[in-house]
């Protein structure tokens, strides 16, 4: 999974690397007298809300931490990421409440540092498409940053909020690679890979470095999903081109630059939102 397209802020990146290595899903249980009990994560971190629908018929979906296409359950014992999957049977949900007269917005809480690449483009349209249906707003108080910007912006102009101090952006694709060879060539190992005539490329994450070839490759790939990115943001706003090289910005800045519509508070989107139904 960490060697696949991502677009993510990188200190996100690098600690959902490192609890996915040291498989933080076992600390979730703590050992008594009586021995293992269940360990009440809410009682100890943010988590992400599931969908509910309030008193005015407003939806509020909640797009929170590393967003994951098709998460291993440990992953989902986290409670600090947001599954595709489940974002789109929200909005699956929403849609279908709309369409029996129990639903008449949606609020989308933003707290996101971006996610993967794979998926990202369903829930991107799925969300344009629930906007189109009935009012939708999105607000971020923390963090919407790149795939959490690419599924913010499918939300449309004049529908994004965010606080004076959020980051916002981030717009852009990374791969990350980490090259082991000198480490093992100081303990005497050498790992090497065998593939079939022509399938140079069979071995990229190889231990043993990149070679040209597959450097190329890579870097063709994470610049066809920039160039996405891009026409997607592109698609739904007017955004100043200084965005495109993967800043992040906070209240009044994302709103010079475009990537934000309105400066406020949560009550100020939702206020919003009451007077477009």
């Amino acid at each position: 999974m960490l060697t696949k397209d991502w677009a993510i802020k990188q200190e996100a990146y690098m600690d959902l690397a490192k609890r996915m290595h040291k498989a933080e899903a076992a600390d979730f249980m703590a050992a008594d007298s009586e021995g293992l009990v269940a360990f009440n994560v809410e009682d100890y971190f943010h988590v992400r809300k599931p969908m509910r629908i309030d008193e005015n018929g407003i939806a509020h979906i909640h797009v929170f931490g590393a967003l994951l296409n098709n998460p291993e359950p440990y992953m989902m014992m986290w409670r600090d990421v947001t599954s595709y999957q489940v974002l789109a049977e929200e909005m699956e949900a929403a849609a279908l409440s709309c369409s029996l007269g129990q639903c008449y917005g949606v609020v989308f809480d933003l707290e996101t540092p971006g996610g993967m690449v794979a998926g990202l483009d369903d829930v991107a349209r799925m969300a344009a498409e629930l906007s189109a249906m009935m009012p939708c707003v999105g607000y971020s108080g923390d963090l919407c940053c790149s795939a959490g910007y690419y599924f913010a912006a499918a939300l449309g102009s004049g529908n994004l909020f965010v606080s004076s101090s959020s980051d916002i952006g981030n717009i852009g694709t990374i791969i990350r690679y980490y090259d082991y060879s000198a480490y093992f060539e100081s303990i005497g190992i050498l790992p090497s890979a065998i593939t079939n005539d022509g399938a140079d490329l069979k071995s990229t994450f190889s231990l043993s470095g990149l070679t040209e070839g597959q450097e190329a490759f890579l870097q063709e790939r994470v610049d066809e999903m920039g160039a996405r990115f891009r026409a997607q943001v592109e698609k739904y706003r007017t955004v100043d081109a200084e965005v495109f090289r993967a800043g992040w910005y906070s209240g009044a800045k994302a709103l010079e630059l475009g990537l934000a519509d309105y400066v406020g508070s949560r009550q100020d989107a939702y206020d919003t939102l009451l007077g477009m139904i």
